[in-house]
């Protein structure tokens, strides 16, 4: 069977101030990413972002809240670390970038 890149990840959660909340992503980037989470955290914040995908690889990001908008609602993150299997995230913003 042909190797395929991961698409979105399959769970997301962010982990900020102690607590674990779901999280939907809906833009990932080498340096930033942006998903729907409720509460909306508060900015400035530094945290995790927990990426799981499909074929049971798990990726940690390193992020700050830089900003939450809108309905839902986003949180706009800035990417400051990657830790775990970092090898889905790439292939995936390579992707993304074609």
């Amino acid at each position: 069977m042909p190797y395929s890149p991961p698409t979105m990840p399959q769970h997301a959660e962010l982990r900020i101030g102690g607590r674990r909340v779901p999280a939907v992503p809906v833009h990932l980037a080498g340096h930033e990413a942006e998903v729907v989470v409720r509460p909306g955290p508060p900015t400035d914040q530094p945290g995790r972002l927990h990426l799981a995908w499909g074929d049971g690889r798990e990726t940690r990001l390193d992020v700050v809240v830089r900003a939450v908008r809108g309905v839902g609602p986003v949180a706009q993150m800035q990417v400051c670390g990657i830790s775990g299997d970092w090898q889905p995230f790439l292939e995936f913003v390579g992707r993304r970038g074609r």
